[in-house]
């Protein structure tokens, strides 16, 4: 009979999944003790049934460990103990049952993703190994608590977390997670991307958060609960930062997560940020504020085509474009145009949209127009490239911010559809809505007013004139979004023309409005934009339209009544598809088709096919900062050019003409029928098959009685030619250092001694490579009057300027505030005349600040 004063400890139905690995992993066990317990004992052991929950068995190791005070040989932990493990919080206290408790057949230990029922109860009588323990249960029985319910837990391998951004961080090849380990990035925007693994396929990432700090801990952005896609890769996390990180500067950044069972990990990574990378260089942002700075005339005559200020106020938005100072040039790449807004001071950067550009010159890229910018705050705008593995170069900001104030009212729906409330757009209610209750009291002369939860949200009217002319630049819909077909278009603007239909046009406003009013009553999310209201997410109701008697009913009114359903932030925006982002390319293969023909003087047994791989092949090239990778080929076509040979056809007879071999197969063109042959349309060959032209039965003599076995062959065909950007090797992720530099020598006039700088930092091996990425400052030590050339850029959209500079009587040459240094070269010594001495060497110390990219290479490369 179980204790009448000493209840059951109460314990959660499930505990959060353990790591089942090594002799030290254990299940901890939390409970906390009945409030209905009664006895003035203090509690001296603890009992612990654990079963399997498939089977209901016990798992618990039958062997005592007397050293550990654990006796279990009769298939329950028996613990004693004087004062229980608390956790700092009132009446909890936990247990650790250990690996050597249990069992899984005839191993030790915990079984990685078994599920396990755990009962425990308390005893105020400890065990003193006096008497058996069977023993010892029948005669205690009455200073036994019941048995607690079950807690059902999991066990579980040992989590895995790779980050390739952060030098291929593997937390298995981590085990000490030293955290006074620094992570150079060699970037400003920080996108972690990562892979959560585990033997046991189904303990998935359930959910994760990212923190970033700054040194003392102050909290600079967090990324909130995220929660991991269980129907699509569901243990990748991914978040973009939106907080710009500033070069040469230290974070923390923190990474938590959860399991589908609730096992978490905490992890933390000191960072130095840099922003070296110069694939950002040559490429900018344009707006209305700068086209004026550029000096590419058919550039800015399409931008000025495509958008102006006066367009851009009267339609609530801001344009912008790419330009690079290359116009020509081919390129493939990602871009992504980032905007930061004067509501937080510029902190935070949000992506507005990647642009992909794909065998094309960036500046025929289409102009981008943010639709989604509020009327009378400041933006900032910049752009970065992206590469295919997801690296994102420096961030190059248009310098100046944007402001714009619009003209009218819009509301943008979903796609990006925007409506501009042209005519009699009038609002004349304004109203912030609370859960409010009213309590009048007896007898008391004042009532109780209580608000209820955290609601707040507004509603106001919105309501206007329905007219085709309010969409004069087609943001909303167009003709052939209203007919469906061009040649219906083609109909109505001839009749328009012909008959001078223009703003009496009965059908075009039936069908205007009708686009109108399915769009105000879709019950979907709208984001209403005006000057004095600003940006406000609303759902429309009570959507109602009226036709205007004194035009016949041509033209119709609409009123409504707008609830703000959500807050006004970017992430909103995406939810409900104000506008997308996208995704960029990681692949920038071209695929085409081409005419190709080669003449070739063959000696017997050479391969046509391989020939024309060796001509039209260029997979290992670098044409231009491209390669071309020849699939296959096709229609394929052998003429024989010289008189027919002497051969052998199929069934060993001597005839005349010419043989050949496709594959396995052996093929005879007889010369005296013709003498060229035609491959089957659908035969594809690539780079693994043979056709090998064969020779004469016998030599075959010249007019100098010399043996001449040369075939000559025209071949004609089709071949599949893939191109892309040329990669050497894939690289894995890119670590920046920044370091302060020396070079002690004596050099010549003409000596370029950037070169000498460059050449010491770089290397090539065949895990990863460093490069010299930028010099930023100099100080140069010489002998009075030796006179330097140094460029550099002080604008990156600049060509690099060149500076002579001499050194003065000090003997010093402290060169502060230059953009990236590209050359250093010794000119010469200045003569007392003035004249400059190019023969006479110079004894040369420079120190300099640099930064170096490491770059690891993927293993498949």
């Amino acid at each position: 009979m179980a204790s009448t004063v000493l209840y059951p400890p109460i314990v959660n139905s499930i505990a959060p999944a353990f790591v089942a690995s090594g002799d030290s992993s254990s299940c901890k066990l939390y409970f906390s003790l009945s409030k209905y317990s009664s006895t003035s004992q203090p509690i001296k052991a603890l009992h612990i049934s654990v079963v399997k929950q498939s089977t209901g068995q016990s798992v618990v190791r039958k062997v005592d460990d007397p050293a550990n005070g654990r006796y279990r040989s009769t298939g329950i932990i028996i613990i004693n103990t004087e004062e229980l493990n608390k956790t700092g919080t009132d009446n909890l206290y936990y247990v650790d049952i250990l690996n050597n408790d249990v069992q899984a057949g005839d191993q030790t230990g915990w079984y990685p993703g078994w599920l396990y029922k755990i009962q425990i109860r308390l005893s105020d009588v400890p065990y003193d190994g006096s008497i058996g323990q069977s023993a010892y249960l029948n005669v205690n029985a009455s200073h036994f608590s019941e048995w607690s319910t079950y807690c059902t837990t999991k066990a579980i391998s040992k989590p895995r977390i790779t980050i390739p951004v952060l030098n291929g961080f593997d937390s298995n090849e981590e085990q000490s997670l030293n955290r006074s380990k620094e992570y150079n990035l060699s970037l400003t925007t920080l996108t972690l991307d990562g892979t959560y693994s585990n033997a046991d396929e189904s303990e998935t990432l359930y959910s994760y958060d990212l923190s970033l700090y700054d040194l003392n801990d102050e909290l600079i952005e967090n990324s909130d609960m995220l929660f991991s896609n269980q129907y699509y890769s569901p243990n990748q996390f991914h978040y973009i930062f939106k907080t710009e990180l500033r070069d040469s500067e230290y974070y923390n950044l923190v990474l938590h997560y959860t399991t589908i069972n609730k096992y978490e990990e905490t992890f933390k990574f000191k960072i130095l940020a840099s922003s070296i990378n110069p694939e950002a260089a040559g490429v900018k942002l344009v707006s209305v504020e700068t086209i004026e700075t550029v000096q590419d005339e058919d550039f800015k005559r399409d931008f000025n085509e495509s958008t102006s200020l006066e367009f851009e106020q009267e339609e609530g938005l801001i344009g912008l474009k790419i330009y690079s100072k290359d116009s020509v040039g081919i390129y493939n790449g990602n871009f992504c145009i980032r905007r930061a807004s004067s509501k937080d001071n510029f902190k935070t950067w949000e992506d507005m949209k990647i642009i992909v550009c794909i065998n094309k010159p960036i500046n025929e890229l289409p102009i981008f127009f943010d639709k989604t910018a509020e009327s009378g705050v400041w933006y900032k705008y910049g752009i970065q490239s992206i590469d295919t593995n997801g690296f994102r170069s420096r961030l190059e900001e248009i310098k100046s911010p944007i402001l714009r104030e619009w003209e009218y009212s819009y509301l943008i729906g979903e796609g990006g559809r925007q409506l501009k409330l042209k005519y009699n757009n009038v609002m004349n209610s304004y109203t912030y809505n609370f859960s409010e209750s009213k309590t009048d009291t007896i007898g008391g002369q004042y009532p109780y007013i209580t608000r209820n939860g955290n609601t707040k949200y507004r509603t106001f009217p919105v309501n206007g004139l329905i007219s085709f002319n309010m969409d004069e630049n087609e943001l909303f819909t167009s003709d052939l979004d209203m007919y469906g077909y061009r040649d219906i278009v083609s109909l109505y603007r001839r009749r328009r023309k012909a008959e001078y239909i223009f703003d009496y046009d009965y059908r075009r406003e039936f069908d205007f409005r009708e686009k109108v009013l399915d769009f105000l009553q879709d019950g979907k999310p709208k984001l209403f934009k005006s000057a004095t209201e600003g940006n406000i997410i609303i759902r429309l109701m009570q959507v109602a339209a009226q036709p205007n008697q004194s035009l016949n009913r041509m033209i119709y009114s609409f009123t409504s009544t707008a609830h703000e359903v959500a807050a006004d932030t970017i992430e909103n925006y995406l939810k409900y598809g104000f506008f997308e982002v996208g995704n960029y390319a990681t692949s920038f293969v071209v695929y085409s088709t081409h005419i190709g023909q080669i003449q070739l003087d063959c000696q017997p047994g050479d391969n046509i096919i391989e020939k024309i791989w060796a001509k039209y092949d260029f997979s290992t090239k670098n044409l231009a900062g491209l390669r071309n990778t020849l699939l296959r080929i096709h229609h394929l076509r052998i003429n024989f050019t010289d008189k027919p040979l002497k051969v052998y056809n199929n069934v060993n007879e001597l005839v005349i003409g010419n043989n050949f071999t496709y594959n396995n197969a052996k093929i005879t063109v007889r010369g005296d029928l013709s003498r060229t042959y035609v491959f089957d349309e659908d035969i594809l060959l690539t780079e693994v098959d043979k056709v090998c032209i064969l020779g004469a039965a016998e030599n075959v003599y010249d007019e100098f009685g010399n043996v001449n076995n040369t075939i000559h062959v025209d071949v004609d065909f089709l071949y599949d030619m893939a191109q892309d950007s040329y990669i050497g090797r894939a690289v894995r992720n890119r670590i920046a250092e920044k370091g302060i530099g020396q070079v002690y020598a004596s050099y010549a006039p003409g000596t370029d001694v950037y070169r000498d700088v460059y050449y010491k930092y770089f290397y090539d091996w065949s895990d990863q490579y460093r490069v010299l990425a930028e010099i930023r400052w100099t100080c140069i030590e010489a002998n009075p009057g030796a006179i330097f050339l140094i460029k550099d850029y002080q604008d990156t959209q600049a060509a690099p300027k060149d500076l002579y500079h001499e050194i003065n009587q000090t003997g010093v040459l402290n060169l502060e505030g230059l953009g990236e240094v590209c050359d250093i070269k010794y000119i010469g010594m200045r003569n007392p005349d003035g004249s400059i001495d190019e023969t006479k060497d110079v004894d040369v110390i420079i120190d300099y600040l640099y930064y170096t990219i490491i770059g690891i290479y993927s293993e498949e490369a």
